[in-house]
Parts: structure tokens; C-alpha cells; sequence
């Protein structure tokens, strides 16, 4: 069994802008940054994001942190980074990103800043994303090297369902022929039973949380392609959660003695493959992306 793979990126983007003006009247920092953030993401087809209460408490917490150890940074020395302590709060989200910006003491000059990074693209605009988080600060920090600085924002985004990968299942059967090939292999045959079964395990271990060969119940391999009425002379079966491309999961397998020897297995003739997105929470921490792949020597 491969190890999870599980993918939680936080990026830190420091910026200090040395302009200032008035904070706006009709609405709070925060409140007022969201509706910017939610009309630019409607004038580009997404949806709009909602404040998720973990992520503004931990937004807001990280401020105060900040101004204890006078950095403005997210990986404050000493301690659990900010998607470490998200995690600890009981976060569900798949995915974490965090931004911190300073000297911008309105609404309009954060989104105007951030919309000058490549970030604001690749993740304010990511229609993955659905959460976020946003606390300021008009105060003034004292950092560690006795600057001063001010206004202070902490952005957190999440995404609390998966991201599909398109045409995963055929890639996976692509990339699994491609790197038999370059064994001197025969390619393996696609044979709906098999994928049948390998698609029932993978939406089961979304299901019901687990990550494993063995069901919860006792199912094997074994039993998943005898429910299809589908005979074999030999069956393995090789899982993978966590890569976000069908070539990763295949060079894990190759990685893998015990995998290897199903996926380079010279008995073998035919492949089913399955794939679910998930999400599946494994001890409390969420994860996606589930691949496997059933292989099977017919009887003679």
C-alpha cells in the first residue's frame, strides 16, 4: 500500500507598501475586502467564496501573533506553521493557502495589490476555492529589528471538495501500458469488470474513510471482482491516494517492490482502473485524489 501523499499548500507572499489612506465608512475591512473579492470572482464566472469561521478566527489569531513576535511572516519561528494550527482547530478543508500583506490600510489597496501577483489569478480566481478567511489589523507593528509597520491583512483560502482530474482513469491506463512498454512488456487489456471493480473499492474508501486493500467489512480484491462474475486465475490489485497526475502514481508503483511486481507483473494480461476524487478523511485529516488499479491472469 502507498503511503498518502496529502497536499496541503500554503504560500507566503510579504509585501510592505509604504502608502496610506483612510479606511472606508460603509462596512468593516474585512467584510468590504470579501465583496470585492466576490464581485471579481462573479465578473469571471466563479462562485462567491464564504467566510468560513475557522479560517477568520485563524486569520485573526495570526495577526496577534505577529505583533507578539514582530515578524510578519506565516511561519512565525518556534512554532506550528498557519496551516498546522487551521488543522488543529478542526479544519476539514482539502486545501489551505494563506497570504499576508502590510501597509494597506484599505480594502481597495489589498485587492489592488494582490491583483498585481500572480497569485490573485491562481487562487483568488480558482474555481476549486469556496472558503476564506480575512482579519486586519490598523494597527502598528514593532517588528524584531524595531521598523514599524502597519495595517496588516491575513487572507486564508480553502476548498472543501476535491478537484477532479480530468480523463484520471484513462491516463492511468495510458501511463501503466507506456511504462510496461518501456520494460519490454506486453500492454495490459482494459476490461470493464475489472474496472467495475476497481472503481466500487475507490468509491468505497471515499465512503466510508479508509484507505486500505481490506474493506471494513472483510472485502478483498479477490471478493470485489467475484461480485462482478468475472473469473480469474490470479488477481492483484495496487492503490495510490494523494498524486494529482496518473504518471506520479505510476512512478510510485515502480518506486514500490510490492507494487511493482502487479504493475510489471508479466502473468498479468488484462487492468481495471478507478478513480474518485474524494474527498476521504483519513484520522482526521482530509484528503483526495484515489486511484487504483485491479489486474488479473484469466483462467486457462
Amino acid at each position: 500500500m502507498e503511503l498518502p501523499l496529502i497536499s496541503a499548500r500554503i504560500a507566503l507572499l510579504l509585501l510592505l507598501a509604504l502608502v496610506w489612506e483612510g479606511a472606508p465608512a460603509w462596512a468593516g475591512p474585512s467584510d468590504q475586502a470579501l465583496t470585492l473579492i466576490n464581485a471579481d470572482r462573479e465578473r469571471n464566472g466563479r462562485s462567491a467564496l464564504r467566510p468560513d469561521p475557522i479560517l477568520t478566527e485563524a486569520a485573526a489569531r495570526h495577526l496577534e501573533l505577529m505583533a507578539r513576535i514582530g515578524k510578519i511572516t506565516l511561519e512565525p519561528p518556534g512554532r506550528a506553521n498557519l496551516m498546522e494550527r487551521v488543522r488543529q482547530d478542526g479544519s476539514m478543508l482539502l486545501e489551505l493557502r494563506a497570504i499576508v500583506r502590510s501597509a494597506l490600510p484599505t480594502p481597495a489597496r489589498l485587492i489592488s495589490n494582490l491583483k498585481r501577483q500572480d497569485g490573485w489569478h491562481q487562487w483568488i480566481r480558482d474555481p476549486a476555492v469556496d472558503r476564506i478567511g480575512i482579519a486586519f489589523d490598523p494597527g502598528r507593528f514593532t517588528l524584531d529589528n524595531g521598523a514599524l509597520t502597519g495595517q496588516v491583512w491575513t487572507v486564508i483560502l480553502g476548498n472543501s471538495a476535491a478537484r477532479t482530474i480530468p480523463n484520471a482513469a484513462a491516463d492511468l491506463l495510458a501511463a501503466t501500458n507506456t511504462a510496461r512498454v518501456r520494460r519490454g512488456l506486453t500492454k495490459l487489456s482494459e476490461n470493464p469488470a475489472l474496472s467495475a471493480a476497481a472503481l466500487a473499492h475507490a468509491q468505497d474508501m471515499a465512503a466510508r474513510g479508509y484507505f486500505a486493500h481490506l474493506s471494513p467489512d472483510g472485502g478483498t480484491v479477490a471478493s470485489r471482482v467475484e461480485r462482478q462474475n468475472y473469473p480469474y486465475r490470479r488477481v492483484g490489485e495496487n492503490l495510490a491516494i494523494g498524486q494529482r497526475a496518473a504518471a506520479q502514481v505510476v512512478q510510485g508503483w515502480t518506486d514500490s517492490p510490492g507494487h511493482a511486481a502487479n504493475l510489471y507483473g508479466r502473468n498479468f494480461t488484462e487492468i481495471g482502473v478507478g478513480y474518485v476524487p474524494g474527498p476521504v478523511n483519513l484520522d482526521g485529516s482530509p484528503t483526495s485524489q484515489i486511484w487504483v488499479s485491479v489486474y488479473r491472469r484469466p483462467q486457462e
